[in-house]
């Protein structure tokens, strides 16, 4: 199992939930997806890290950016932690 984040994202006339989790069994490749109707269907994943990714935290920011901080490595996900700001902009392709 592992963990996930999850958010409910309101800007630009969207209304939105955020879910990141690892997107793969092993735990790697970190994902973002999105769910316009209350989290019956989903987006198709925006890959936020390629390789070892665990624990993640998902924030909607005042001004319309997201904040993700989660355990990321290149050989393991315990090697760091890591903060990303996604721009409104690189939301609307979800």
């Amino acid at each position: 199992s592992c963990n996930a984040g999850f958010a409910r994202y309101r800007h630009g006339g969207r209304d939105l939930l955020l879910f990141t989790n690892a997107a793969a069994p092993d735990r790697r490749n970190l994902a973002l997806r999105a769910s316009a109707d209350s989290g019956h269907t989903w987006s198709s994943p925006l890959t936020l890290h390629r390789g070892p990714a665990a624990y993640s935290t998902v924030l909607p920011l005042s001004d319309g950016s997201v904040a993700v901080l989660y355990e990321a490595g290149r050989r393991s996900y315990t090697e760091s932690i890591r903060f990303l700001r996604l721009s409104p902009a690189s939301l609307r392709s979800l």
